[in-house]
């Protein structure tokens, strides 16, 4: 993370083409155990990768973003109403 220098890192898988995605983690075969769908095992975690993904588009047609859009983008800019 970021904030402790830990890496994190998912384990996630669609079967069927990416319109459902689940949190996964293998069993001591190698096998795969599903622990849930991943929105409910990581709140907003679809969210920030499918922010990012805008991001790489944006960035390989326009350019880099200005940092604070970059923020804004994967959601640690809140806007002020």
């Amino acid at each position: 993370s970021l904030l402790t220098g830990d890496m994190i890192s998912y384990n996630l898988k669609t079967f069927d083409g990416g319109k459902h995605w689940y949190a996964t983690e293998y069993d001591e075969d190698w096998g795969v155990i599903i622990l849930g769908e991943a929105e409910e095992v990581y709140p907003g975690l679809l969210e920030h990768i499918e922010a990012m993904d805008k991001i790489y588009t944006w960035s390989s047609v326009i350019g880099t973003p200005p940092p604070v859009d970059l923020l804004r983008a994967v959601g640690l800019v809140e806007e002020k109403e």
